[in-house]
């Protein structure tokens, strides 16, 4: 529960403090609405092939996720088992009404790239899309570090038939 209540006090945070609303490599897209959308779809839709341009900085790849109507910029992780934000990001959800208290789930721990164990809050992103294609409720981490990479782990990934990475052409191919 520690992480769960430093989540929801750097949420309140952010929404007395201007300077917290920046959240980086995002913006906000109006066209969305949640409550008229189909929440039926929990998987993306086999035989459906999508490309996605993949951009690479030092042989890190990035691609463009719309996450609950917030345009943001995630690295492809596929040796991450969970989509992972940092509180900047969640508290830029949070104050743009995106992510709301119902929305966080509660805590649990991880092993990252080092080894090191953290216990990390868990949340809800109601709506993430990659490619053109919607996928429903997808579980989250919200690392306690500021500067933690926005990562596309397999929360998201594992519910396509197929990934496939094309290094050659800088494409990430979903089907």
């Amino acid at each position: 529960m520690r992480v769960k209540q430093a989540l929801i006090a750097l949420i309140t945070i952010a929404l007395c403090v201007p300077a917290a609303s920046s959240c980086r490599r995002a913006h906000m897209r109006g066209d969305q609405s949640t409550a008229s959308r189909d929440r039926s779809q929990r998987h993306a839709p086999r035989g459906v092939q999508r490309e996605i341009e993949m951009r690479n900085e030092g042989g890190v790849y990035y691609v463009p996720v719309n996450i609950n109507g917030v345009d943001m910029e995630f690295i492809i992780d596929t040796g991450a088992s969970i989509v992972s934000l940092s509180m900047v990001e969640a508290a830029f959800l949070y104050k743009q009404g995106r992510l709301s208290n119902e929305d966080i789930i509660g805590e649990g721990q991880f092993v990252d790239a080092t080894g090191r164990v953290t216990t990390n809050a868990i949340i809800n992103l109601r709506d993430v899309t990659v490619g053109g294609i919607t996928i429903h409720d997808v579980k989250a981490s919200v690392s306690e570090q500021q500067e933690a990479p926005l990562l596309l782990g397999q929360t998201v990934l594992s519910r396509f038939g197929k990934v496939t990475i094309d290094y050659d052409h800088g494409r990430l191919i979903l089907n």
